[in-house]
């Protein structure tokens, strides 16, 4: 409760208004869990634990980063090619996601339907 507290106060020294803070922790959070969320729903699309970890992980460090090059005073207050943090996280997020399932499908072997996989431990 008190690093709670303490990054609460972190963060209301650091921004000026709600907005702000609205848009840097959307920036973040956004990425980290949007595509491993909707891909979770359905046995078919989820993805594997190192998958998940991977897009949650690059997923919300990317705009991180961003986010920290914009605050450098050498930046101008400007993200790298002028792009908004939420879009290369996402674009991480998917793509790391696409070549999870690519390389789950060459691993499976053939009668092996993710249907029925659902619960089984090996």
């Amino acid at each position: 409760m008190i690093g709670t507290a303490g990054l609460a106060i972190l963060i209301a020294l650091r921004f000026r208004s709600v907005v702000d803070i609205w848009h840097d922790l959307g920036s973040v959070g956004t990425p980290t869990l949007l595509v491993p969320l909707a891909t979770s729903f359905s046995p078919r699309l989820r993805p594997s634990g190192g998958t998940a970890l991977i897009m949650m992980l690059g997923g919300g460090l990317i705009p991180l980063l961003w986010l920290l090059w914009a605050s450098m005073p050498w930046s101008g207050g400007e993200y790298p090619a002028s792009v908004e943090p939420i879009f290369p996280g996402l674009l991480f997020s998917l793509a790391a996601y696409l070549v999870g399932r690519r390389n789950a499908s060459s691993t499976r072997r053939p009668g092996d339907d993710p249907e029925t996989l659902v619960g089984e431990h090996s």
